[in-house]
C-alpha cells in the first residue's frame, strides 16, 4: 500500500529550500542561533572574526548550516529573508 503522504523525511531538491524544509529547519535554531543569524543579516563582516573553529560562534554556525543542509551562512540568511522569516520570529 502506498503512503500518499511520502516517507516524512524532508529533502531539500537543490532548487532553493521549500518553505515547509525551512520552517522545519528554523524551528529547530535556538534563540541565540537566530539572533546570531540576524545579527549576520546586518553585518556580515562579522564572520571574519569567526573563522577560529574554536570560536563558539564558529560551532553555531556549523550548526545552523547542517540544519539547513548548506555550506553558505549568506544562503541560509537569503532564504529566511525570502520567506521573510525574520519579520515572523521576532523573538
Amino acid at each position: 500500500m502506498d503512503n500518499k503522504h511520502g516517507n516524512g523525511t524532508l529533502d531539500n531538491n537543490g532548487a532553493g529550500l521549500s518553505l515547509i524544509y525551512t520552517l522545519h529547519a528554523v524551528s529547530h535554531l535556538s534563540k541565540d542561533e537566530f539572533e546570531l543569524l540576524k545579527l549576520l543579516r546586518n553585518d556580515s563582516s562579522i564572520l571574519d572574526n569567526f573563522n577560529d573553529e574554536g570560536h563558539e560562534k564558529f560551532s553555531k554556525i556549523k550548526k545552523i548550516l547542517k540544519s539547513f543542509n548548506l555550506s553558505s551562512i549568506q544562503d541560509v540568511i537569503e532564504i529566511i529573508e525570502n520567506y521573510k522569516l525574520f519579520e515572523l520570529y521576532n523573538f
